[in-house]
């Protein structure tokens, strides 16, 4: 998978964030396709930024990142500004 499509592909799944009640400020990508060893059987690895995860938070926002990624598959970290 090129840059450009992981680009799209993370940028796409933070777009469906809001939806959720999630409002990414920003994302990390790391493991295999961050260090550019990723395969055809990689994981993405993925760390969402987002006001809503500091301090206390509700655990329905948690649970809601899953049916998020199931939905759109995440790649690699931009800032969503």
């Amino acid at each position: 998978m090129n840059d450009d499509t992981v680009r799209g592909k993370v940028k796409q799944y933070l777009g469906l964030l809001p939806s959720l009640g999630i409002h990414a400020s920003s994302a990390v990508l790391f493991g295999s396709f961050a260090l550019g060893h990723a395969d055809g059987y990689s994981d993405i690895d993925l760390i969402v930024i987002a006001p809503e995860f500091d301090g206390a938070r509700e655990i329905s926002l948690v649970k809601a990142l899953w049916p998020a990624t199931v939905r759109r598959q995440p790649y690699r970290a931009y800032s969503v500004r």
